[in-house]
């Protein structure tokens, strides 16, 4: 089903963000579903095919954080968007941390917002699906930024680990593919389009 809609979450106490958001991205002919916490948005996560989650950090109950770390356990290869309107070092860190495929901070910018949304989807749309099977949580994570350009030193810091560790990761990469540089690395990670 390759031309089906692209298909997010949208997770977000506040009403007015969540029909602001829905509209924006249905503009672009994404298909949305909107919650207004954490539980609603996990509960239906294993019965949607779901292309990307959005959601906010400050929310009742269970936060954005925890969110994200839950999803991650039932869908490590789901991207998760964190959107928070109280920004800073600490928190993106925690986020990147526990897997976020990014961070951005309101009041959103609609053009920036999507963007990143584009950026986010084209990622996971261009690592080939039998790579992700061969690799770790972690490890499939650290492929996306190597192949997004993001140095040693860059994942490291977003990750909150040594450059040491990074280098760990990426050895195990290159060895579960069986490639020799990181020339052939992005080359049979990528999924080529036959049609192209």
């Amino acid at each position: 089903m390759q031309n089906r809609p692209k298909h997010l979450f949208i997770v977000d106490d506040e009403p007015r963000i969540r029909k602001v958001l829905k509209r924006i991205l249905e503009n672009q002919d994404y298909q949305v579903t909107c919650f207004s916490n954490a539980a609603e948005c996990l509960a239906s996560l294993p019965d949607q095919e779901v292309d990307c989650l959005v959601t906010d950090v400050n929310m009742p109950e269970m936060n954005g954080v925890e969110l994200l770390k839950e999803t991650k356990k039932m869908s490590p290869e789901l991207p998760v968007l964190i959107i928070t309107g109280y920004g800073n070092v600490d928190l993106a860190l925690r986020c990147m941390q526990a897997g976020a495929a990014d961070f951005i901070e309101k009041p959103l910018d609609k053009d920036v917002f999507l963007s990143l949304i584009q950026s986010i989807l084209s990622k996971t749309d261009c690592i080939a699906p039998w790579v992700l099977e061969k690799l770790s949580r972690v490890e499939s994570e650290v492929l996306g930024m190597i192949l997004s350009g993001k140095s040693s030193a860059g994942i490291a810091y977003l990750r909150g680990c040594s450059k040491r560790t990074v280098e760990d990761h990426r050895y195990k990469i290159m060895k579960k593919l069986g490639v020799k540089n990181i020339i052939e690395l992005v080359q049979i990670a990528l999924v080529i389009d036959e049609d192209d």
